[in-house]
């Protein structure tokens, strides 16, 4: 069951039943854009978030801090924030983890567009509306901006690629560009403003519940619904490392739900664009390849059995890459090397041949 904070100050009165639906006074104009933030565990980092959305240049906000059960004092911290502006709403619930809490925001958001940020990240102080004048400008209906990575004591901006700046995609190139490129800018949901008719169209677009890898569950089926997705150069958000984040270092558990998630996109792309089944199988055998090298340079077992099933899989399900126009030969090269069961070897040498050229190098360097 939900429950929403409420200031018996405000004029307005705003509650949940217990399907998590709202209403609210009829007298106020609806937001433009509802800010989505699920909240757990984040207390250091909490005020800063809220902070930077509470001081966007853009006032027709909604802002949802979704308390996913949170144990610590951030219950209390999001209940005060309410306390000191109206547009502020927290929505208390039991944990559920962040899809679920994503969800119920989506299930209570009044505004005309969606704005995910994660609880220990931020924004720039003009995020909204420069998010909201290029949706407008160019009748988009998903927005995607550059981020900088905070690492606290730096920050490194991470652009997305020239080309992309002019493009104004339709839902097919959108998924096309996706699977193609794969890219972080495609695949987070948090540097997008998303029109609210892109969850509420006939698929009912939601993250999955239990996944730790929501986004790529989730981003490709978006840009597939969008009509029109834009791309803005402007670095509007702070995607803060740490160590204490979910995402922060490879598990068993990530590798289970990026495979899963990779087994999705041959069914689902059969289905939905059939003509982008090659990127698809391209994609799936992409998404092998990464694992196989994070497992490789992490402590992981690279061969461990959902590894093994997933690669069964690639051989059943996707065609031979080396007779595909459009393939790079490198990715020619590794696919047949996958089917040919020598991928692993080829692996090894190149790891060793890399090794052994930084040691040269570091030789050299040494000597001069």
């Amino acid at each position: 069951m939900l429950r929403l904070w409420r200031d018996e100050r405000r004029a307005e009165e705003r509650t949940y039943d217990t399907r998590g639906e709202r209403r609210m006074s009829m007298d106020l104009p609806k937001p433009r854009i509802s800010i989505i933030v699920p909240v757990y565990k984040v207390e250091e980092y909490i005020d800063r978030c809220v902070q930077s959305l509470v001081d966007q240049t853009m006032l027709s906000l909604e802002i949802l801090l979704v308390d996913d059960g949170s144990p610590d004092h951030c219950p209390e911290i999001c209940d005060e924030w309410a306390r000191r502006d109206t547009r502020v709403c927290v929505i208390h619930k039991e944990n559920g983890g962040l899809s679920d809490a994503r969800n119920a925001g989506i299930a209570a958001a009044q505004g005309e567009y969606f704005l995910f940020v994660d609880s220990d990240d931020y924004l720039a102080t003009d995020a909204c509306q420069v998010l909201l004048d290029a949706a407008e400008h160019q009748g988009a209906d998903l927005v995607c901006c550059n981020f900088f990575l905070d690492f606290g004591s730096y920050k490194k901006l991470r652009e997305m690629p020239l080309e992309w700046r002019s493009k104004s995609l339709s839902g097919v190139e959108g998924l096309e560009l996706f699977l193609r490129e794969q890219e972080i800018w495609l695949i987070v949901a948090w540097n997008k403003l998303c029109h609210r008719k892109l969850f509420f169209s006939e698929e009912q677009i939601r993250f999955p519940v239990g996944r730790l890898h929501e986004d790529e569950f989730t981003s490709y089926r978006l840009l597939y619904a969008s009509e029109n997705t834009v791309f803005v150069e402007n670095p509007l958000y702070y995607y803060v490392q740490r160590e204490g984040s979910i995402m922060s270092h490879l598990s068993e558990r990530n590798v289970y739900d990026r495979i899963a998630c990779a087994y999705e996109y041959i069914p689902w792309i059969q289905n939905a664009a059939p003509q982008l089944l090659p990127q698809a199988e391209q994609a799936t055998v992409r998404a092998y390849l990464g694992l196989y090298a994070q497992c490789r340079r992490t402590s992981l077992d690279p061969d461990v059995p959902v590894m093994q099933d997933f690669l069964r899989f690639i051989r059943q399900n996707t065609k031979c890459l080396l007779y595909r126009s459009g393939v790079s030969w490198k990715m020619k090269l590794k696919d047949t090397l996958l089917r040919l069961h020598l991928y692993p070897l080829c692996f090894s040498v190149g790891e060793m041949a890399r090794k052994s050229i930084v040691f040269a190098l570091n030789f050299i360097r040494k000597g001069d």
